[in-house]
């Protein structure tokens, strides 16, 4: 449930364009309402083609502007994370400043480290931080807008055929963007005091083979992994070799994919509103991260069509699964699996998208 979701939301605004897309001349109208979107002397739309003709020219609007500037479409996202970063580093700010100056020098080139050595205050490394952090998704969301062209836009594609160029271009984005992460981690990291957590800690690594861990004394949110854990072994499923506690986490959880399987929780945002997940199991967010392993780590997974015959399944299986991109469904999909079982029509879908059995 991590940041993954956020970087597929972008290409929807492709696909509110299918609305209009029959209409006579539609490129002169379309363009005719572009120019005039920010006009406040525009009336209101009276009919359903006027409506969907300036709902559409709103998200083409949006997707220049993104085009343009990538932080624009995560420009919420970010406040949050600033914000968040923010509070994480205002105690003991000198202490934590020498601890990520340490690890973040192996993995950050010259330019940034020099920056981070002159942050004086928790805002000014928040802000550092949080921008080498979302590199990624700004990067990414630069690679998808650079390959939807306007005949895309027009015919309702969603997205770009993901090439291997692309995929491979990708794949270097999460190697820098998982060094980053975890070296952040190990500088952030408190040994936990809990005698309780201690203990979980020491039963990830010793018996199932946890490198890093790091549950920062959150004694609910270890039991909740140990359980996640040992659900996920009894299932045939290889689980991560770092478990982070964070403070920078915008979202609930985040599986890195990239490299020996890291994952990231938020203690913070555990809990989730009826039918959301695909199961009750208070241990649902780690596991449905460790879950994340057992895909394909390629962007055209995560963004593959699903038959017409499986959007019902999709949409029932969870409120998440329902808005979010193929991989979170797979995902949610061997979540249940593993917990509650499936049902025919969901065993089925599992089978299709689980190519790597």
């Amino acid at each position: 449930m991590g940041i993954e979701k956020i970087a597929a939301k972008l290409p929807i605004i492709a696909k509110d364009l299918t609305k209009v897309k029959k209409i006579s001349k539609f490129d002169t109208i379309f363009d005719k309402m572009i120019s005039k979107v920010n006009k406040s002397s525009l009336p209101e739309p009276k009919t359903r083609v006027e409506y969907e003709l300036r709902r559409a020219a709103k998200k083409a609007q949006e997707m220049r502007m993104v085009r343009q500037n990538p932080d624009y479409a995560i420009r919420g996202l970010k406040k949050v994370m600033l914000e968040q970063a923010n509070r994480t580093l205002t105690e003991n700010f000198a202490f934590k400043k020498q601890n990520l100056m340490r690890e973040l020098s192996k993995v950050c080139d010259e330019n940034v480290m020099q920056r981070i050595a002159k942050a004086d205050t928790p805002e000014k490394l928040a802000k550092i931080l949080v921008n080498q952090d979302i590199e990624y998704l700004r990067n990414y969301l630069r690679l998808v807008m650079n390959n939807i062209s306007a005949e895309a836009v027009y015919t309702g594609k969603k997205l770009p055929k993901f090439t291997l160029d692309m995929e491979q271009y990708v794949y270097k984005l999460k190697a820098k963007r998982t060094d980053f992460v975890l070296a952040r981690e190990r500088a952030m990291h408190v040994q936990s005091t809990n005698p309780q957590v201690i203990a979980i800690e020491n039963i990830l690594k010793e018996q199932y083979g946890a490198k890093f861990v790091s549950l920062k004394d959150n004694e609910e949110l270890a039991k909740n992994v140990l359980k996640a854990f040992e659900v996920a072994s009894k299932g045939g499923v290889q689980v991560p070799k770092n478990v982070i506690a964070t403070d920078f986490l915008p979202v609930g959880g985040e599986n890195l994919l990239y490299g020996e399987g890291s994952i990231l929780l938020n203690p913070a945002k555990q809990v989730f509103r009826e039918g959301w997940c695909s199961t009750k199991a208070p241990y649902h967010a780690p596991l449905h991260e460790i879950m994340h392993g057992t895909h394909p780590k390629l962007i055209s997974f995560n963004n593959k069509k699903l038959p017409a015959k499986y959007k019902a399944v999709k949409n029932n299986l969870s409120g998440y699964s329902a808005n979010s991109p193929t991989h979170e469904t797979f995902t949610e999909l061997n979540a249940k699996r593993v917990v509650d079982g499936l049902n025919k029509e969901e065993q089925e879908l599992f089978d299709y998208l689980n190519i790597l059995a």
